[in-house]
């Protein structure tokens, strides 16, 4: 035990005695949980917990099992890479890819992606992104940064361009709600 204050200065009784309490007895010296830090195990778990919540990639494959059991969510994720490549790289191959993941897969909350779909050729496509963008508006998720600046440009061309009544009005009615 330290008799100084680490300033030079010794310490009181009082403050000798409460940080003769202040100890817990049975605690392990600090020299055994050192030793626990530098073994291999525990590396490999820091590593693991680092990878999970520091958005640092991947999931390990020790708990790919138990976070996605049916691999369903890898495989969305994996074609939402796909089609975000796809767009910048092939118009026509991201509008296949488009009705393919909208086939197998159910549309994501991300606004930005909705908002591209609202400029695909096929009516069904733009009526399930304006049905996921609804639903989003209806439970505040379209506010701040979260709402894509192209929205509305892309909600008046729906309006002007769109052949279907009923889309024209769900769009009119969209803008109007969130502008």
């Amino acid at each position: 035990m330290a008799k100084d204050r680490g300033d030079g200065r010794k310490l009181t009784y009082s403050e000798r005695d409460k940080l003769l309490r202040s100890k817990k007895k049975g605690q392990e010296p600090d020299w055994k949980q050192e030793k626990l830090s530098h073994t291999q195990s525990y590396i490999d778990y820091k590593k693991s917990v680092e990878k999970i919540f520091g958005g640092g990639g991947d999931v390990p494959d020790q708990m790919k099992g138990a976070l996605d059991p049916s691999g369903a969510k890898g495989k969305r994720t994996a074609a939402l890479k796909e089609l975000a490549k796809l767009e910048q790289e092939n118009r026509k191959a991201w509008t296949d890819g488009v009705v393919t993941f909208v086939a197998e897969h159910e549309l994501p909350d991300d606004a930005y992606f909705l908002v591209a779909l609202l400029d695909h050729p096929k009516d069904r496509i733009i009526d399930k992104a304006l049905g996921k963008l609804e639903q989003l508006a209806a439970e505040d998720k379209l506010v701040g940064t979260k709402k894509p600046k192209s929205l509305e440009q892309r909600l008046r061309g729906i309006e002007l361009t769109s052949m279907d009544e009923e889309q024209k009005e769900r769009a009119k009615a969209l803008r109007e709600k969130l502008f």
